[in-house]
C-alpha cells in the first residue's frame, strides 16, 4: 500500500526536472534573443516570385534575411537596393557596395544578408526601405518586392 502512495514522489520529482531542464533548453535557443533570428523568403522556381512579399526584420531582434533558392537555380547574387529616404550606410554587414548597391551573394541554394549593419539606426518614426533583385550569369534580372528594416 504505500509503494501505491508514492508513485507521485517520482511523478513530481520528473516534472520538476522536465520543467528545469525545459526552461534551460528555452534559453539555449531562442526566447534569451541571444542568436540571430532569419526571415526565410522562398523563391519559387518560376518567375522569381517569393513568399513573403515583403520582407520585415528588425535591429534590436538582430534579424537576418535568408533567400532560399529553388533546385537548379542560377540566381548568383541578390542587388539590394535603398529606396529614399535611406541612408548612405550600407543595410547589412555582408554588403559588397557598388555604386549604393549593395550585393549578397549565394552560395549552395542560400543567399544570407548577415547581420544588420551596427552603422544604421532606424528608428520608430523612420524605417529604412529597399527593393531587391536577382542577378544572374546571363545578366538577366528580375526585381521583386522589397525590405523594411525597423529599430
Amino acid at each position: 500500500m504505500s509503494s501505491q502512495r508514492r508513485w507521485w514522489l517520482g511523478a513530481l520529482g520528473s516534472m520538476i526536472a522536465l520543467a528545469a531542464i525545459g526552461s534551460w533548453g528555452c534559453c539555449s535557443v531562442t526566447c534569451c534573443d541571444k542568436k540571430p533570428r532569419n526571415q526565410l523568403i522562398l523563391v519559387s522556381p518560376t518567375a522569381d516570385a517569393v513568399q513573403p512579399d515583403v520582407a520585415v526584420i528588425s535591429k534590436m531582434a538582430r534579424e537576418e534575411i535568408v533567400w532560399k533558392l529553388p533546385d537548379g537555380s542560377t540566381i548568383t547574387h541578390i542587388d539590394i537596393i535603398p529606396k529614399a529616404p535611406t541612408p548612405d550606410t550600407k543595410p547589412f554587414e555582408k554588403c559588397q557596395m557598388t555604386q549604393n548597391v549593395c550585393r549578397i551573394d549565394c552560395k549552395d541554394g542560400l543567399c544570407p544578408t548577415g547581420a544588420i549593419n551596427p552603422a544604421l539606426n532606424p528608428t520608430k518614426e523612420q524605417s529604412f526601405y529597399y527593393d531587391y533583385g536577382f542577378k544572374r550569369l546571363a545578366a538577366t534580372a528580375s526585381t521583386d518586392p522589397g525590405i523594411r528594416i525597423d529599430p
